[in-house]
């Protein structure tokens, strides 16, 4: 009875091991698919310090395949059976998210973007990784909480990096921002999305108080054979407010208007001024010689 049972036992483990899904031979294994995909994020981020960006780009890129000992054809076709299978590529990049969320220094980002003269907050900051598939979730939305950090006047800056895995198509995607207002009124920045590096939108802040701030990217892409990726990284929202003391821009802009009209005001009193002394010498003039 025990060998029947035990009979049973290997047919159920072989058909279930039989029933998984086995990537082929020739694809990387997701553990070492994770390695190389977190050097290559680095490599591809290298590169963007450059002004020769094509060339060093392919360089470090080039330098990781030669450390894994692998092609760019394997790299390729390991990232075309991950794309066509997306539960395993985002559980890779969750993987590295957690990697890269951990090695990312906040004090050195927020200095980065110091302002001489103002109060710069980090307010918020999303995962350290977000991977985005023409054949998968398309999409980054993200909701902005508003404190008091937020105030009428502040400038608000959206910042991330952008790293596009593309063998054919047109690389874009959109960036929305949008902050509700509470008198129902709206105000809403987008701009294109074409190349690597960092972007930033940035917008004022009205006067009415804000009930909430919401935006998203999207990937413009359509279903493909081939691999189509954007990887956003480091995304932030930045809060920019003058020190106490000075002038916000809209502030000084409106000063240098009442100045600048000032100045119009007293030409044209001046010109008056001019004018009517120049009568009066004239009718002295004609008084004297009479």
């Amino acid at each position: 009875m025990r060998v029947v049972y035990f009979g049973i036992y290997l047919l159920v483990v072989f058909l279930l091991g039989s029933c998984r899904k086995k990537a082929p031979e020739d694809i990387l294994s997701p553990s070492k698919m994770e390695e190389i995909l977190y050097d290559y994020h680095i490599a591809q981020a290298m590169g963007q310090l450059s002004d020769s960006v094509d060339y060093n780009t392919k360089f470090y890129s080039e330098a990781v395949f030669k450390k894994y000992d692998i092609t760019e054809a394997d790299f390729d076709k390991s990232m075309v059976h991950y794309s066509r299978h997306a539960d395993e590529l985002y559980k890779i990049y969750q993987k590295l998210n957690e990697r890269f969320g951990s090695s990312v220094n906040s004090s050195k980002l927020s200095t980065e973007h110091t302002i001489v003269g103002t109060d710069t907050t980090i307010v918020w900051s999303g995962n350290s990784l977000n991977l985005l598939s023409a054949n998968g979730r398309n999409h980054l939305d993200f909701d902005i909480p508003v404190d008091s950090t937020v105030q009428a006047g502040s400038q608000l800056i959206m910042r991330f990096y952008t790293q596009w895995i593309y063998h054919e198509g047109e690389k874009s995607a959109i960036l929305n921002l949008t902050i509700h207002y509470a008198n129902d009124s709206t105000v809403v920045m987008t701009r294109n999305i074409y190349d690597s590096g960092e972007q930033t939108l940035s917008l004022w802040v009205g006067d009415a108080p804000i009930r909430f701030i919401n935006g998203f990217v999207y990937q413009v892409a359509t279903w493909a054979t081939r691999p189509k990726l954007l990887v956003i990284s480091q995304p932030m929202f930045l809060c920019i407010n003058p020190k106490k003391g000075d002038k916000t821009e809209n502030e000084q802009q409106k000063s240098k208007a009442d100045s600048t009209e000032s100045k119009k005001a007293k030409s044209s009193e001046q010109q008056i001024q001019d004018s009517l002394l120049n009568i009066d010498k004239e009718h002295s003039k004609q008084n004297h010689f009479k």
